[in-house]
């Protein structure tokens, strides 16, 4: 077992566990957009930063280690956390009152917490077209925020490979493995990747 601190509660947790389920087994809420309990983390969301030994870290992907002192949020990190929300934001559509995911999308929630109505950056959303092929699944690469879970889900839980990251830098998105319709791909039309997906 591993003892450390987390916001001056002492834990005491399995060695190998993450900062983010050692908080999580305290009670202690870190934000996080890219981890599900049922896939491994990414660390792509950027969300669930916290200080230990004033380095910011992911906690999500950061093993806990004997006699750490972590911090949760502070003014650095709720701002920097904020910062990563606009910028996540401002490359989403704002049509959060016509999606079928609205009252029920993590990243409505998260901006609702911050109280953000709308990112102040320059949008860089794309108008990308939607893969409706399948006529099960509607994947609406617009509307995706890269966290993963879909491509997580379906490679490493479902072993399908039917989706997988396209292109590089601004240009990544999710789509069937290949760039080809999802109708043409792998898929069993299981239903997980929409399950995961945080937003719509």
């Amino acid at each position: 077992m591993v003892k450390l601190k987390i916001d001056n509660f002492e834990v005491e947790v399995p060695e190998g566990t993450s900062i983010l389920e050692a908080a999580r087994q305290a009670q202690i809420d870190i934000p996080t957009l890219c981890k599900h309990p049922d896939v491994d983390p990414s660390a792509g969301c950027g969300m669930c930063i916290v200080k230990v030994n004033g380095r910011i870290l992911r906690s999500c992907c950061t093993p806990v280690a004997e006699g750490m002192e972590v911090i949760t949020g502070d003014a650095e990190i709720v701002g920097v956390r904020r910062t990563v929300l606009e910028l996540i934001l401002s490359n989403h559509p704002n049509e959060c009152l016509t999606c079928i995911r609205s009252g029920h999308c993590e990243l409505q929630d998260m901006a609702n917490s911050f109280g953000i109505a709308h990112s102040h950056l320059p949008s860089l959303n794309k108008k990308f077209e939607l893969d409706d092929s399948t006529k099960s699944i509607v994947l609406d690469p617009s509307k995706c925020i890269i966290c993963g879970r879909c491509v997580e889900v379906c490679q490493n839980q479902q072993n399908v490979w039917a989706l997988s990251y396209l292109n590089r830098g601004l240009a990544t998105r999710i789509s069937a493995a290949g760039g080809i319709k999802l109708a043409d791909s792998p898929c069993i039309k299981c239903g997980q990747c929409s399950a995961h997906c945080p937003t719509g």
